[in-house]
């Protein structure tokens, strides 16, 4: 098995059942139930995004600090291991691929729920979201609730919630 797979093993496991936080948006107008996420480990990759993406936060908020300290640093091609700063980009670069893994993993795995009517709704409205209840509903992808804050982060993607 490799780094990857131990390490995705190692945080869903850390994540109980009692610390997923459901999401608590309310169904909007123009938005179709189209099912329930009732799988656990979906469940799970959903709080994995938001604890990942706290850790992001706060270590983009210790490379801010290293770079105002530092404002002649470039971002050169030596070891890291003699550079706080680089160690610190190599750190959070691995941490947003870990969670654009996460993140698409999630969707995925919510989308699998859903039956050929659920799929066939998903399709025509072209996004889906999670709301209040582990509610999936089908939306347009236009809609107001694109997150676009994870653009910073992410480099962007239709992301819900």
């Amino acid at each position: 098995m490799g780094k990857l797979n131990t390490w995705l093993r190692a945080e869903l496991e850390k994540v109980s059942a009692t610390a997923i936080k459901a999401p608590d948006k309310e169904i909007e107008e123009g938005e179709t139930v189209i099912g329930t996420l009732d799988d656990l480990d979906t469940r799970k990759m959903f709080a994995l995004r938001g604890i990942i993406g706290d850790v992001i936060d706060s270590k983009k908020k210790e490379l801010r600090h290293l770079m105002v300290d530092n404002p002649d640093h470039q971002l050169e091609r030596h070891p890291s291991s003699t550079c706080q700063i680089c160690s610190k980009v190599q750190t959070l670069t691995m941490l947003i691929e870990k969670v654009r893994l996460v993140d698409t993993l999630f969707w995925t795995g919510l989308k699998c729920e859903l039956d050929d009517n659920g799929v066939a709704a998903y399709l025509k409205g072209g996004a889906v979201a999670i709301r209040k209840g582990w509610k999936i509903v089908a939306c347009k992808p236009d809609s107001p609730h694109h997150l676009a804050v994870v653009d910073v982060i992410l480099g962007g993607g239709p992301f819900l919630v």
